[in-house]
């Protein structure tokens, strides 16, 4: 009988190095254990493939894959990969179960502060996002692309009465160095990702995704913390499809209305339907959102503008003309423009989208989807639809060990 990872009894020593302290997260592909560090002396977050999943060459190359992804990125708000290494003894495959050691977290992430009803201040949500948005533009710095951007992987640590938000779980990150290896992992119809988190683009295939994929996300998660629900609400997956790719979002200021027009249209520009309509890259959003920080948020706005672009990141688009005023378009009307949520693009387009999103309803409905049921967060708003997690290759569906509440004071990536 195989060793249940997520039972061990507290004071378990595996392999003489990790005693383990207790069960943090458990999901379908992997399970994430308190556990002290013997040769270290401190604790750290122990994440574990599944026994039962260490024969799957894929799903240990994704796990590969994801420390590799969170190693190359160094930024404070990366839950820090310490080492990796391949567990074996007793009850264990004949080739042992591959883990990495993570720091260790304390707090919650940002999902379990949205179920409790909470509906963050402006400059709470945006000194968050800010640090989330300094950790994505290191990582796309080095050509790595999370592509699973979304509030539980968004973790507030708060060790030394500090709070840090943690960007966790690399597990379906594309490195575009190393696109060969990833394209074997990904096929060009795989879907991977949260499906109320996932731009249209992504929805359709997640291979060919660039940055602008994790900015339509991080600017769905800034919605999420302002009004406790999404631009998006649906009953089903392939409902939202549709919508997502032919209706248009729900504006912020329905459920904010002490948000200005200004903030509303920087906040609607990240999870604009096409990607040539967002931000074409993390800095080009934050320098949107600065007129709006303060404190200790405006000095990381100025340091995410230091951060290099990568090589393969879209360059800006040119900066338009200004029309004079007797082309037709009046000073009133340029300003409406500017400061209310952006319409969807012309329906001139609309054949292509509902083309797009029959396409992705087949590629999804071809292979099923994971539902994992949410509740209502707070009253006043329609309760967002079950967090969707698509793949179309069952090897590849995440190593996470998410998928369990976290301890309410402790935690650690999942």
């Amino acid at each position: 009988m195989a060793l249940d990872l997520a039972k061990l009894p507290p004071g378990t020593v595996l392999m003489d190095k990790f005693r383990v302290e207790g069960t943090l997260g458990v999901g379908g592909m992997g399970v994430v254990l308190a556990a002290q560090h013997l040769g270290l002396g401190h604790r750290v977050a122990l994440k574990v493939l599944l026994p039962a999943l260490a024969g799957n060459t894929s799903v240990v190359k994704r796990f590969t894959l994801e420390a590799k992804a969170a190693t190359r990125i160094h930024s404070r708000h990366v839950a820090r990969v310490l080492d990796v290494g391949t567990l074996t003894g007793p009850r264990l495959p004949p080739r042992g179960v591959p883990y990495m050691v993570m720091e260790y977290l304390e707090g919650k992430d940002l999902a379990a502060y949205v179920r409790m009803g909470k509906r963050f201040a402006v400059g709470e949500a945006l000194d968050l996002v800010l640090q989330a948005a300094e950790a994505l533009a290191q990582a796309h710095r080095q050509g790595v692309i999370h592509r699973d951007i979304k509030p539980a992987n968004l973790f507030v640590d708060e060790r030394g009465g500090k709070r840090t938000l943690k960007v966790l779980d690399f597990g379906i990150s594309k490195i575009l160095d190393e696109e060969p290896e990833e394209m074997q992992l990904t096929k060009t119809t795989t879907v991977l990702g949260s499906g109320l988190y996932m731009s249209p683009e992504q929805m359709r295939s997640s291979r060919g995704v660039d940055f602008r994929t994790d900015i339509y996300s991080l600017g769905v998660c800034l919605y999420e913390l302002l009004t406790g629900t999404q631009p998006y609400t649906a009953a089903s997956f392939s409902e939202l499809v549709v919508k997502v790719n032919v209706e248009p979002p729900t504006p912020i200021r329905k459920y904010r209305p002490d948000l200005s027009d200004e903030l509303a249209a920087a906040i609607a520009k990240a999870y604009a339907r096409d990607p040539d309509d967002r931000y074409h890259s993390v800095q080009a959003m934050v320098a949107a959102l600065d007129p709006f920080v303060e404190g200790q948020s405006a000095e990381v706005s100025h340091e995410i503008q230091a951060i290099s672009r990568h090589p393969s990141m879209p360059p800006p688009p040119p900066t338009p003309a200004l029309e004079p005023p007797e082309m037709g378009r009046t000073a009133a009307a340029v300003s409406h423009t500017r400061h209310s949520d952006p319409p969807p693009k012309g329906s001139s387009s609309l054949g292509m989208v509902l083309g797009a999103a029959l396409g992705a309803l087949l590629i999804v409905g071809g292979t099923g989807f994971l539902l994992a049921r949410r509740s209502k967060v707070f009253s006043g708003a329609p309760a967002p639809i079950p967090t969707t997690t698509v793949t179309t290759s069952a090897s590849v569906q995440g190593t996470g060990g998410g998928g369990a509440a976290p301890a309410p004071t402790s935690s650690a990536p999942r």
